[in-house]
């Protein structure tokens, strides 16, 4: 897999468990996070402002959004950014060899590397092609306009 791909995973913490998530870094790469933009090998992944909207957990209230493109090695893709949650910055970690670093698209709302850390490549499936289902917890029903969509 490359940087930018989307990748089908066993999840570290249980392994009997398949995660999707975006691979960011791989072996040998230098990754910072910073004020909610990535730099990978010290070059910043650019970020364009698309739209606002609205996230919420289903069961509650909802917060503000900012759908922003960003440009990761030329792989141009949506994250979600909650306009009010705070950074977590991290500076300069090196991936080591054999060894990738994922995170969603979700970026304030995703459990992802900078939590259970890194991804073996003996753990890696497969490249995500498309979207095979899509939940709606909010609504509690299938986004049937999501469905067959190539990632």
């Amino acid at each position: 897999p490359q940087v930018g791909d989307i990748v089908q995973f066993r999840w570290p913490v249980d392994e009997k468990r398949d995660f999707i998530k975006r691979l960011v870094a791989g072996p040998g790469d230098t990754l910072s996070y910073i004020d909610k933009v990535l730099y990978v090998n010290g070059k910043k992944a650019p970020q364009n402002f698309i739209s606002m909207t609205t996230d919420s957990n289903g069961n509650g209230p909802s917060w503000p959004v900012k759908i922003m493109e960003e440009n990761l090695q030329g792989v141009k893709h949506r994250i979600y950014i909650v306009a009010q949650a705070p950074a977590r910055n991290f500076y300069t970690f090196k991936v080591p060899a054999g060894h990738f670093f994922m995170m969603g698209d979700n970026r304030d709302d995703s459990d992802d590397s900078r939590y259970w850390g890194l991804v073996t490549k003996d753990q890696i499936i497969g490249r995500g092609r498309l979207i095979w289902m899509s939940w709606n917890s909010q609504h509690w029903g299938v986004r049937w306009n999501r469905i067959g969509r190539k990632l």
